[in-house]
């Protein structure tokens, strides 16, 4: 049976779907559509466009998002143009004596090359723009942009191969958020992909689409980016179409006649050419033979590499298109805990910034404590003498430098983290910058917190969230007299993570930092006078010599002997006081007051009783000349 969409092709047949449908279903697709930009509507089935019903005004290709023609039974079956990828009711249609079935050719991979600056990756070509920040471009003119090139649209992605192997370009827009091709623009929230293919997978962040508008007159949140967060790289997030400016990921079919570019990864200059080159680090896929844990990390130690770190989500990523092209479903990487139980270190002594467990991993059962990478993707803790392909690694970054353990205490509530003390439970009050400056302060002269790399930011994060819950705190970064940046402890500004597109608010007041206490801990400059949490920081203080705990010098900072001496110092300047204000009142030709009057004034008493007022109805009020 051969069918199609329904074309119409006069009054009659419109007549008599009219009467075939039910208006409890406001729409229906028909088989018209338009298969180009800004190209001719055409019936799915070849035949010609003699009949139009059209509504008035339509097509109107609103948002530029609409090629498909449906019917609408609110209004006797005229046509409207909507976009492709939303879910609608339809109508088929097929010649009355054919009951042929149906047989599909088979699909033919498609052949062909890029042009000079698009990648191949999956029988696509795909290019990323917007490096630099003069090209970053809104989603409208990204999409206009892609759409100029033959059969060119923004990125579409369908399932997780795509996806990693376009996450891994995103490693050179160097932290910029990335424009895909889709968009509720137009929809009602149903968000569809822009060149009307099907909907057909998501990679949402945690929490997305959230669609939110925070403040009255801001843009409607209708256009998807992929986020580029070292952890989540890749992960998608709903925002403002208009304003926002990012690169943007275009993709087009493979030109027949252009000859095959096979992916662009470059070779190191080791092992014969079988390390593959990426961002400084040099891979090797040994996908042809299965070794144990201990064989696998001793064949790469022969190619004087180690069982492969995996230090962001983008080498993730990279990795993850290893696997997906080869077909493999699990390999070892070299993360294990077998040189010390219960704590997972890399076999390369990279510190462990990045994770990807699974469900309930790392699950520690006997005889388990080696990782390998599944191709869900995550990782999981097994038994370390199952065989597996694995991947092999060498890194030409420098390892950075990790915490040194603390060589001092932290008092009751402080967070010990390298050589410092952390302050997140300050109460529940959230304050602006300065009052929190001076709030860390009264906390044992501890100061804003400053923040040096990406390990103490994490360590920040993580803990600030549990303290505050999921919002903001405040940082110790602030603008100087320039409008640069410095840290209130005055140590050096090393280490930024900027959320994409800040800081903005230069000349709208936003002079102070806050972190975002979420999955990503990305700062954003914010006026000072706002009000949000803060975490203090302090330096460890030094054990006492006895290093006994509970001491007063462990919880103050001071020996008994020198708390002594600070109360008796107070006594002697109260007695000082005391003598001052007996010696003026005597010498004072106003009325006389007894000493209890003197130890009452110098005891503070406040309110307007004060013994310094005269209050009584029985003394003369003073009365100055008029």
């Amino acid at each position: 049976m051969v069918a199609s969409w329904y074309p119409l092709h006069d009054q009659d047949e419109q007549s008599f779907v009219n009467d075939l449908t039910t208006r409890l279903v406001s729409s229906y697709w028909i088989g018209l559509r338009e298969y180009s930009v800004d190209g001719e509507y055409s019936w799915s089935d070849g035949s010609p466009l003699d009949f139009t019903n059209w509504n008035p005004g339509e097509p109107n290709d609103a948002h530029g998002e609409e090629q498909c023609a449906e019917l609408e039974m609110f209004d006797e079956g005229r046509w409207n143009d909507n976009a492709c990828g939303i879910d609608n009711a339809f109508i088929c249609k097929r010649p009355f004596d054919n009951t042929d079935p149906i047989t599909n050719a088979p699909t033919v991979p498609p052949e062909g090359g890029c042009l000079s600056g698009w990648y191949k990756l999956l029988n696509k070509c795909y290019r990323l723009d917007g490096f630099m920040e003069q090209d970053r471009k809104n989603w409208f003119d990204a999409r206009d942009d892609c759409q100029a090139y033959d059969n060119g649209n923004l990125a579409t992605l369908h399932n997780k191969q795509q996806q990693a192997a376009v996450t891994t370009l995103m490693r050179g827009a160097e932290g910029i958020d990335v424009w895909i091709g889709l968009s509720d623009l137009g929809s009602a929230g149903k968000f569809h992909w822009t060149d009307g293919s099907d909907l057909d997978y998501t990679n949402w962040g945690i929490g997305q689409p959230d669609g939110s508008v925070l403040f009255p007159g801001e843009g409607q949140v209708d256009c998807t980016e992929m986020m580029a967060d070292d952890d989540h790289p890749g992960k998608w997030n709903d925002v403002e179409c208009t304003d926002t400016l990012n690169a943007y990921l275009c993709q087009m079919p493979l030109d027949p006649d252009l000859p095959d570019t096979p992916p662009q990864v470059g070779e190191c200059a080791m092992a014969e050419g079988k390390y593959l080159s990426y961002f400084n680090q040099c891979f090797r896929l040994v996908k042809d033979q299965s070794f144990s844990y201990s064989d696998a990390k001793a064949f790469c130690e022969e190619d004087s590499t180690t069982l492969a770190t995996i230090k962001d989500g983008y080498e993730e990523a990279f990795i993850e298109t290893l696997m997906y092209t080869n077909a493999l479903k699990y390999v070892w990487i070299g993360l294990t805990d077998k040189d010390n139980t219960g704590i997972y270190q890399w076999l390369d002594g990279w510190p462990v910034l990045y994770t990807n467990w699974g469900r309930n991993e790392p699950s520690m059962r006997e005889g388990e404590g080696c990782v390998r990478m599944s191709d869900n993707p995550d990782w999981q803790d097994t038994d370390c003498t199952n065989s597996h392909p694995f991947v092999c690694k060498v890194s030409f970054d420098t390892v950075p430098q990790t915490p040194k353990p603390p060589k001092g205490y932290c008092l009751d509530g402080w967070l010990a983290y390298d050589t410092d003390c952390y302050l997140f439970d300050v109460g529940e009050q959230r304050l602006g910058w300065p009052d929190a400056v001076f709030d860390c302060a009264k906390h044992n002269g501890g100061k804003l917190v400053s923040i040096h790399n990406a390990a103490q930011n994490k360590f920040i994060s993580e803990n600030a969230k549990t303290a505050w819950g999921v919002g903001s705190i405040w940082i110790g970064l602030t603008r100087d007299s320039n409008g640069g940046w410095i840290w209130d402890d005055r140590t050096p500004v090393d280490y930024v993570n900027w959320a994409n597109g800040e800081p903005n608010g230069d000349e709208n007041g936003e002079n102070c930092a806050e972190l975002y206490d979420d999955e990503f801990g990305k700062w954003n400059d914010e006026d000072c006078f706002n009000n949000a949490g803060y975490v203090c920081v302090m330096k460890q203080l030094p054990y006492p010599p006895d290093g006994s705990p509970g001491t007063p010098a462990e919880q103050t900072g001071l020996s008994a002997g020198g708390i002594v001496g600070i109360v008796f110092g107070i006594l002697i300047i109260g007695v000082l006081v005391v003598m001052m204000v007996w010696f003026i009142i005597n010498r004072s030709p106003g009325p006389k007051f007894s000493s209890d009057d003197v130890m009452a004034a110098s005891a503070g008493t406040s309110g307007f009783d004060n013994t310094l007022y005269a209050t009584s109805a029985d003394k003369d009020p003073i009365v100055s000349d008029a």
